[in-house]
């Protein structure tokens, strides 16, 4: 087996999380994909994953596949460029969940559309689940733990969390200094009708904790967070994206506790059989998993 595949083999593995799922993207048996990582194992005489339930890289694997990414980025760019000369064109059918399709995908698209000026998208803004395979979808935008046995789970990146209020209602409040101060807070709530909802944290000195918030609003998507949030109701937290631009940077928003790290959301890309994934279909999962990982509000 020629050292491109068992790169290629590598880094399907750690991004999709298992053996299995590698293998049917990659459209090989398992023992193949087996045979490639442990003879990659052999030749640098380390162990690159750890075996089980849910397969993570070791921190030999961790650095092995930032180079491995490297390098089947590069070919896949040689590719690209035959691709690119036989002018792909057709539609590519999209779901994404609404905030992220409306603050940045939809403006994304113009990008796209310019490098590819023969391929239209078909775009699915949607919180609700939409199976693929039902809606003959091409490609999901997923934030949070995959779901579908039968689609293959790319992991993007993971989704930075920030806590936000509008200045406007810390001109009555004062800004709080500790988590625990939020419980003194009025704090916007998504998806729970209750008013409490718990947010995850990572200390300065790397302690994991939690606090539980109040408020009497709450909301069901994230769109509606942010103009609550803009409208001075409280504080929210959500992905940096949500208020990624003008609001933060106007200083109309006001990050808070910015030395805390939010536990994040996990970004995948599913998409059915690799094996039989159009090259327009191909471009458009490459152009939006390298876009993704640059923004700064994405932990690669």
């Amino acid at each position: 087996m020629d050292r491109l595949k068992s790169l290629q083999t590598l880094t399907m593995v750690i991004e999709t999380g298992g053996f299995s799922k590698a293998a049917r993207a990659l459209g090989v048996g398992q023992p193949a994909v087996s045979k490639a990582i442990g003879m990659l194992e052999r030749e640098f005489g380390v162990k690159l994953v750890n075996r089980g339930t849910h397969i993570s890289p070791t921190e030999d694997g961790a650095r092995v596949y930032e180079e491995a990414r490297k390098v089947v980025d590069a070919y896949g760019g040689l590719q690209e460029v035959t691709v690119r000369r036989s002018t792909p064109r057709g539609r590519v059918r999209v779901t994404c969940p609404n905030a992220l399709g409306t603050l940045y995908l939809i403006p994304k698209l113009k990008e796209f559309l310019r490098l590819y000026p023969e391929v239209t998208v078909e775009l699915r803004v949607s919180d609700a689940f939409v199976d693929l395979n039902e809606n003959d979808i091409d490609v999901a935008i997923r934030v949070g733990e995959p779901r579908g046995d039968r689609l293959i789970a790319k992991k993007v990146c993971d989704l930075k969390r920030v806590a936000v209020g509008a200045a406007s209602y810390f001109q009555d409040h004062a800004a709080p200094q500790k988590p625990q101060d939020l419980q003194n807070h009025a704090c916007v709530i998504v998806g729970r009708t209750h008013g409490t909802d718990e947010w995850p944290y990572v200390t300065p000195g790397g302690a994991r904790s939690s606090i539980e918030v109040y408020g009497r609003i709450v909301v069901d998507n994230y769109l509606a967070l942010r103009t609550a949030v803009e409208a001075g109701l409280g504080i929210g937290l959500a992905a940096g994206f949500i208020y990624d631009g003008e609001g933060l940077d106007s200083g109309r928003l006001v990050r808070v506790l910015p030395e805390y790290e939010f536990r994040p959301f996990p970004l995948h890309l599913m998409f059915r059989d690799a094996r039989l994934i159009p090259a327009r279909v191909r471009l458009f999962i490459d152009f939006l998993y390298a876009d993704l990982r640059r923004q700064p509000w994405a932990m690669a």
